[in-house]
């Protein structure tokens, strides 16, 4: 009797593994992935941006949202700032945090909870010019992080801080990475 080799064996089992509907190739693809302010390239339309983010929102120079947009298109709805751009302000889809949830995967838990940069929580913009045209991002760092919850209005200032800390605090740090500036 003749021991079975590693070819033949994958030659009987592979169609059947197929017929079952399992596939390797299929099973390294179930991890989801979110869209990220990586994703947005400047130089981009607003037609053209990913549509995988949530709360689309007026911007306030890195602060707080304003009046809820229905999406990228809807940036005129903004007032333009002093040098004429519009800022629309975005924050991550929890949907892969709800599932990292559901999956007991505590790791995925803590990256896709809130909107975070390197696990910092910020606060994101889009900035447009007048012909719709992506010409830069805004990150600022966010001081009320726990204050983000899915469909809630985020409030000007932190509840648990004094007015004075949550001023001296709002938008600290603010990054715009023009349209040279790319991810490495």
């Amino acid at each position: 009797m003749r021991p079975l080799s590693l070819a033949v064996l994958a030659g009987v089992f592979a169609p059947l593994l197929g017929y079952l509907g399992y596939s390797p190739s299929a099973a390294a693809q179930e991890r989801p992935t979110r869209a990220e302010v990586w994703d947005l390239r400047p130089g981009s339309a607003a037609e053209a941006l990913p549509d995988g983010f949530a709360e689309y929102a007026c911007g306030s120079n890195g602060g707080p949202p304003g009046a809820p947009l229905g999406g990228w298109r809807d940036f005129r709805r903004c007032r333009p700032e002093p040098d004429g751009r519009y800022e629309v302000y975005f924050r991550y889809d929890d949907e892969l945090e709800y599932w990292a949830k559901a999956n007991n995967f505590s790791t995925e838990v803590e990256q896709y909870s809130g909107t975070k940069v390197y696990g910092f929580p910020v606060v994101l913009s889009a900035l447009f010019d007048a012909g719709g045209v992506l010409v830069g991002t805004r990150i600022a760092d966010d001081p009320c992080p726990h204050q983000h919850a899915a469909g809630a209005r985020r409030p000007t200032r932190c509840a648990t801080s004094s007015p004075a800390v949550s001023a001296a605090t709002a938008g600290t740090a603010s990054i715009i990475l023009p349209p040279t500036v790319r991810r490495l």
